[in-house]
């Protein structure tokens, strides 16, 4: 699925914001223009870029934006007035991209420094009144529950299931909610969810049977695999059931190349992004007209 071409300007300071990754005073520029500029992402909002090497700026700075098929359906399916969730938000590339089109948006990221991260590019992007970060983690119930935080170059590394790969491994502890919980208490009806949460898919979902029951249960944009989550008892298979029994479609998600139908027997263990499409919305003509470009 292609992206709208990118500026020259926009080329240009990622090509600048590249040379950050050199050591010392010779990548001063480029860093110093990541954090000061940043990348503009589809939809118009920009990103500041802290670290040039950490994976996902990488990326962002690389490409124009991470995960640009995910990018392409969410600037389809959002505009002003519509409601985005974002449930492992991590620096906000996604809730970005969805409020630089009008959303707005609610971006679960519990890990402080990350969330700081998020923050910043709202800010520079003057997207406050459209953008809330909530520090919290969400699961199948009320309480605390401790993070576990990859000390790597990968700032996606950050679960709620113990076993992240990683030599260095720090714990926290925060509060978390169920999604049913969130949207009751602040009388919210989502248009679309993200739901990124290293192998704690299957909680999430749990603590949201309620929406997914609901004559407006939204699609929902998940990554999913057997990695962490087997260490609760679950799967890929077992989170993408969750939903095909509440009258989901699922489509997988490719890095290149469009979205296509998928059996649940076809489903891998391996770390996929699925859409997840409640059946309902397949004849739904407006839908269908806007992700027609992105599927086969």
């Amino acid at each position: 699925m292609a992206q709208p071409p990118l500026s020259i300007g926009n080329r240009l300071s990622r090509f600048l914001i590249k040379s950050g990754k050199l050591g010392g005073p010779i990548g001063m520029p480029g860093r110093f223009w990541g954090r000061a500029v940043g990348v503009k992402l589809p939809g118009g909002a920009t990103i500041r870029i802290t670290n040039p090497r950490e994976t996902i700026q990488a990326i962002v700075v690389h490409r124009g934006v991470y995960e640009p098929n995910i990018a392409a359906l969410i600037s389809a399916l959002m505009k002003p007035g519509k409601v985005f969730i974002d449930i492992g938000a991590n620096i906000g590339v996604h809730s970005l991209v969805a409020a630089g089109h009008g959303a707005t948006v609610k971006s679960f990221e519990p890990v402080p420094r990350i969330g700081d991260a998020l923050l910043r590019s709202v800010k520079a992007s003057h997207l406050d009144q459209r953008v809330e970060l909530v520090r919290s983690a969400l699961g199948a119930k009320e309480g605390q529950i401790t993070i576990y935080v990859a000390r790597r170059s990968d700032d996606g590394s950050h679960s709620a299931v113990a076993g992240i790969p990683a030599e260095s491994i720090d714990s926290i502890s925060v509060p978390m909610t169920t999604l049913d919980t969130f949207l009751q208490q602040r009388s919210i009806k989502p248009d679309l969810l993200k739901i990124d949460v290293e192998g704690f898919e299957s909680q999430v979902l749990d603590g949201a049977t309620s929406l997914l029951s609901s004559q407006d249960a939204p699609p929902i944009i998940m990554e999913t695999g057997d990695r962490l989550a087997d260490q609760l008892g679950e799967s890929a298979a077992s989170s993408i059931r969750r939903l095909t029994e509440k009258n989901y479609a699922i489509f997988r998600i490719p890095d290149e190349g469009k979205i296509h139908p998928v059996k649940l027997s076809e489903l891998s263990g391996e770390l996929n992004n699925y859409f997840c499409l409640p059946n309902r919305m397949l004849s739904d003509g407006e839908v269908m007209r806007r992700l027609k470009p992105l599927m086969d």
